[in-house]
């Protein structure tokens, strides 16, 4: 590519501007001494590349983009997270995403041939990742996890119900964008000489696959100190993808055959015990929480019906592993006892985990001659249902075609319409019925304008508008419960109901932070979640106690006086000593929390994360242990 001197001097120039503002650009504090100076050594750094490309000898020019292209892309990454480049944060995570963008570049760069090409597709991934990032950070609130790739039709599903806010951060993420494509289409056009024949590319290639495949498979990066985590700023954002793909099978525990031996000590009670099985309807309702936990003020019309029902019923509260999504991994945890505390990364196992059949408790209550049917008002290509409930034992499942009343709120099937869909089912079934059944009224956003939002917060110094229109969603869902409930009244056949919320909503973040206090309701505050268990036979109030979602079904076969198996014996055993277990850790019966070494040190938890391996891997090696014994 020739160049005039007078060309050259100006592109020269405008490449150091471009690249010296793209440095400071990425930082998304302004006002932190700390940021400043981490966009400012990314400025130096990307400011000299672009000088080398000026200086150095044609064939080698483009060997400054192998220190530029990371940068950029982590630039790039650095606006959506505020996790710098360098500085901002733990600093070896860091150098770790660069690394990686590193390996990327030279992957491309081997694949296409062209050093300016390969930068331009590094950076746009990296933009497309940090775009995802800001819109799943403003409407669940948590950062981009690796299992949400996998999952991209649950999202494109729901993804009408949401608008992705034009903040500031998008427009300076474009601009950054078209400024980096730009400086690094001129660069390439000066690296025209950069080496270009098959065994160069061949090399380049294959040598960046070859180490990408060597930090998947090796300890190296743990070693260093560096391991996933759920929060984007603990490690740089592609590092924690990075670890999070290779972290998300279940490990094998350590001694585990020992504790597999130990497992076999634990009987099941025959399944002859129960003279008369009878009907268990499960509602798992989406987004439903008690926000009064957060000692809001609201209006006492909003939970009156749901109140009224939990004066009949044993309640308590139970904790989430997961807050504003990923509504299967609730699933799974009732279903199976299994807790996600076990689990590396952020795993979705209805994705990830299970791949054959895996005793739950459809199985075990059709042992005991129920029918067994899962319904969800959605298409159960959603999150894999359709394929994943035949697995945990359901001899039937009903999603939204087979609906016959598709009456909506906002634009999902609403409570009363669904709770009128159980109904026919359980009408349709002869002999006992187990239904389990997951709502999906109350799914976000909350941001409908056609929707009459309900004045609820009464001490609010915000407008909290998403809080008033899940509030109203809430009195909606309270006023469905109790008309379902009332004819249940009616049958003559023993019916028991458990209730509980998948997770919490994500609202105005406004909200939560009026309303929250302390360490410990920043940490665990957000993952409570109410339950009850109501029969239509006897409607006493009874106080249960905290625990996670993989114990409700132990309280289940308990209060209705259902036999247990080995396994529930182990969380009956668990919960003794250890009330929740849930995927933010562990609370004891003192109402302390333990901390990583001692969950990883405790025996009855490794034992426990024994069972939940067998349970997904080789369930064959302890049929006994989840299921009831031979009468």
């Amino acid at each position: 590519m020739t160049v005039s001197k007078d060309d050259a001097k100006a592109r020269r120039g405008f490449c150091a501007l471009l690249l010296a503002g793209l440095g400071i650009l990425a930082v998304g504090k302004w006002t932190d001494a700390l940021a400043l100076k981490d966009g400012l050594l990314a400025a130096l750094v990307l400011l000299a590349c672009s000088l080398a490309v000026q200086c150095l000898p044609r064939r080698v020019r483009a060997f400054a983009l192998v220190a530029a292209v990371p940068v950029l892309a982590q630039c790039l990454q650095a606006v959506s997270t505020d996790i710098g480049v360098f500085l901002y944060f733990k600093l070896l995570p860091k150098l770790w995403a660069l690394a990686l963008w590193l390996l990327l570049f030279c992957l491309l760069w081997g694949l296409l041939g062209r050093p300016g090409l390969a930068g331009g597709v590094c950076v746009t991934v990296s933009v497309l990742l940090a775009l995802l990032n800001l819109a799943l950070l403003q409407f669940r609130g948590t950062a981009l996890q690796w299992q949400d790739i996998g999952s991209w039709r649950a999202a494109l599903n729901v993804a009408g119900g949401y608008r992705l806010a034009l903040s500031h951060k998008i427009a300076v993420l474009a601009a950054l964008w078209l400024w980096a494509l730009a400086a690094l289409h001129w660069a390439g056009g000066l690296c025209a000489g950069a080496p270009r024949s098959a065994g160069f590319r061949a090399a380049m290639g294959l040598g960046a696959a070859a180490a990408g495949v060597l930090l998947w498979v090796s300890p190296l990066i743990p070693a260093s100190g560096v391991t996933s985590s759920y929060i984007s700023t603990q490690n740089a954002f592609v590092a924690n993808l990075f670890l999070q793909s290779r972290d998300l099978p279940l490990k094998k525990p350590k001694d585990y055959e020992a504790r597999l031996l130990r497992l076999e000590q634990y009987s099941s009670d025959a399944g002859t015990k129960v003279s008369q099985t009878p009907d268990i309807v499960v509602i798992m309702n989406e987004s439903f929480a008690d926000l009064r936990c957060y000692g809001a003020q609201i209006d006492p019309e909003i939970y009156r019906d749901w109140d009224e029902i939990l004066a009949r019923s044993a309640h308590g509260t139970a904790y989430s592993s997961v807050f504003g999504g990923n509504t299967p991994n609730a699933e799974y945890e009732f279903l199976t006892g299994d807790s996600l505390l076990f689990y590396t990364g952020t795993p979705i196992p209805y994705e990830t985990a299970i791949r054959q059949d895996v005793p739950a408790l459809p199985g075990l209550l059709a042992q005991l001659g129920s029918g067994t049917v899962a319904m969800h008002p959605n298409e159960g290509i959603v999150w894999s249902r359709e394929r994943v409930y035949p697995k945990l034992g359901f001899e039937r499942s009903v999603f939204l075609p087979e609906y016959e009343n598709t009456d909506q709120i906002r634009r999902y099937v609403s409570d009363q319409a669904n709770y009128t869909q159980v109904l026919r089912v359980l009408e349709e079934g002869t002999g006992p019925q187990f239904l389990f059944n997951v709502t999906i009224q109350n799914h976000g956003s909350y941001e409908e304008e056609d929707f009459a939002n309900l004045n609820a917060l009464l001490d609010s110094r915000t407008n909290c508008g998403q809080t008033r229109q899940y509030l109203t969603l809430v009195k909606e869902s309270g006023k469905a419960l109790k008309e379902f409930l009332q004819q249940l009244e009616q049958r003559p056949r023993k019916t028991y109901v458990v209730f509980f919320g998948d997770h919490q909503p994500w609202v105005d973040e406004a909200f939560y932070s009026q309303y929250e206090s302390g360490p410990d309701a920043q940490e665990h505050l957000r993952y409570q979640v109410p339950y009850f268990i109501w029969c239509n036979q006897s409607q006493e109030e009874t106080q249960l106690p905290a625990c996670g979602l993989n114990d409700l079904q132990l309280y289940l076969a308990q209060v209705a006086g259902l036999p247990l198996t080995g396994y529930q014996k182990l969380l009956a055993q668990v919960a003794q000593r250890y009330p929740v277990v849930c995927a933010q850790g562990v609370r004891a019966a003192d109402g302390s929390w333990l901390d990583e070494k001692q969950i990883a040190e405790d025996d009855l938890l490794n034992l426990y994360r024994t069972a939940v391996y067998a349970h997904i891997n080789e369930p064959e090696r302890l049929e006994n242990f989840w299921a009831y014994a031979a009468g």
